[in-house]
């Protein structure tokens, strides 16, 4: 998401609210952020970190952010997490929203766990699909519950902390008049023949109608998306009814 230019504020918000939880984790650490992006939360995260390594799958994301994110302490390079080679060990290992577009998430968990260190963190923020996957998104292989996170991760740590992202009247405003777009574009499939589609195409079609969806969104009511700032989300643990994100916090591998 382009920091400067974001599409729709919420969704930066949003973003924005997760990075500044992890601020206070990454304090004085070694980070790594799996999937960095455009790179502006990994440069938040280098203004408190020891020393942070962004990693993308993405080339052209990753030269973006060399071009536009300098200091010291950070530093990006272009690769899948299951094929970065490195002896170096981590604090921290952050990615947030990259957990459901794994096809296979364990080969994630066990590259983690061979780079983190034996007390380390390891922050993730996905999608709750309790309220997330009528966007019946192509490009996630798997939207999580709080219980099958809680399972999924109890493979590797022995302590595993989640939280909810949700947020005041604004957010859920917003966030109702979003789903109710989506459904009424959905409707008209009405005995869902996009489920027979390529997955290729289903994302291409989605592209399309996100974006068509965003902008007449703005443009139906750019009060609103105007008026949600950061603060207007919150971060509370997992009884919070009906959160927009999951977040994980697991320490102490196994």
């Amino acid at each position: 998401m382009d920091a400067e230019n974001p599409l729709l504020p919420p969704f930066f918000y949003q973003q924005q609210k997760a990075y500044s939880f992890c601020m206070k984790f990454a304090k004085d650490k070694d980070v790594l952020e799996v999937g960095s992006g455009s790179g502006y939360g990994t440069y938040r995260l280098a203004k408190v970190a020891s020393n942070i390594l962004g990693i993308d799958s993405s080339e052209l994301a990753v030269n973006k952010s060399k071009e536009k994110y300098k200091a010291d302490n950070l530093n990006f390079i272009w690769s899948k997490i299951e094929d970065y080679r490195t002896k170096q060990e981590f604090d921290v290992v952050i990615a947030l929203q990259v957990l459901e577009h794994l096809e296979k998430p364990e080969l994630f968990l066990r590259k983690v766990a061979a780079i983190l260190k034996k007390e380390g963190l390891l922050l993730i923020t996905t999608p709750n699909s309790q309220t997330q996957s009528y966007n019946e998104n192509p490009y996630h292989y798997k939207e999580y519950s709080f219980g099958e996170l809680r399972n999924f991760f109890s493979k590797y740590f022995r302590e595993v902390n989640l939280y909810g992202i949700s947020g005041n009247s604004e957010v859920r405003n917003f966030e109702r008049a979003r789903k109710d777009h989506v459904l009424s574009l959905l409707s008209g499939d009405r005995f869902k023949l996009r489920r027979f589609l390529p997955r290729k195409i289903k994302q291409l079609a989605f592209d399309l109608i996100a974006y068509l969806n965003r902008f007449l969104y703005q443009q139906r009511d750019r009060r609103l998306n105007r008026e949600i700032l950061e603060d207007d989300y919150k971060i509370a643990k997992e009884n919070e009814p009906n959160p927009i994100d999951i977040i994980a916090v697991c320490r102490h591998l196994r």
